[in-house]
């Protein structure tokens, strides 16, 4: 095993057999897009809000998973005010970043920031990317400076961890986009599901449009 991935500080331990099963998904919304219809499910895992959001698209799998994995870009197409998103390291499918979101000051929130391990995995016609949250104090812990520097009382949020998945079929991909998380301070869950809720057809309609720009 890569030496760095093993001396990672990783938070958690993530039930994917959980996440990824078919059982207890709830029904949310569907929300029309440009590119179709994302359909918005719930669930909890250990007592953690998970979402699912699902689109069918004609853009292929390597186009989707090349958006996924170049996590510098995120800044010019994410319509997340995401203020910083850096590679730190990368070896081969596996990578760890950083990324840093802009929270208006208007909602008396303070901004976030996380630290996480991604593997990209080929499954035949699927690809997926996993991540998990990396402590960031234990393992990078001038990101936690630069990250206060910004905002003094900034979050690193203790629950982050999902997947993209894209399976090819006959006509194109199906993209399945799974996260958990809690995103800390004195926002109640429920607040937490409700924003997540809204904003997740954006982050799957995002990477769609940027893909089909790119190609």
């Amino acid at each position: 095993m890569i030496a760095w991935m093993m001396a990672a500080a990783m938070a958690g331990s993530p039930d994917w057999t959980s996440l990824t099963s078919t059982s207890g998904w709830k029904s949310i919304t569907t929300k029309s897009s440009e590119f179709g219809s994302i359909g918005v499910w719930h669930k909890e895992i250990d007592g953690i809000p998970c979402l699912l959001g699902t689109l069918q698209t004609d853009v292929p799998v390597a186009h989707l998973m090349e958006i996924v994995m170049d996590i510098p870009s995120s800044t010019r197409w994410s319509s997340a005010d995401l203020g910083i998103s850096e590679t730190l390291k990368r070896s081969g499918n596996v990578l760890e970043f950083w990324q840093y979101i802009n929270i208006p000051n208007w909602t008396m929130v303070a901004d976030r920031f996380w630290v996480l391990r991604g593997e990209r995995a080929v499954l035949g016609t699927a690809e997926r990317f996993r991540w998990q949250r990396i402590d960031a104090a234990s393992a990078y812990p001038s990101l936690v400076t630069r990250a206060r520097e910004r905002d003094s009382g900034a979050v690193e949020p203790p629950t982050n961890w999902g997947e993209w998945d894209f399976v090819a079929n006959s006509e194109g991909t199906q993209v399945q986009y799974r996260a958990c998380a809690d995103v800390g301070g004195s926002i109640p869950q429920s607040i937490q599901q409700w924003i997540a809720t809204r904003t997740l057809p954006d982050t799957v309609g995002d990477v769609v449009r940027e893909a089909k720009r790119r190609h």
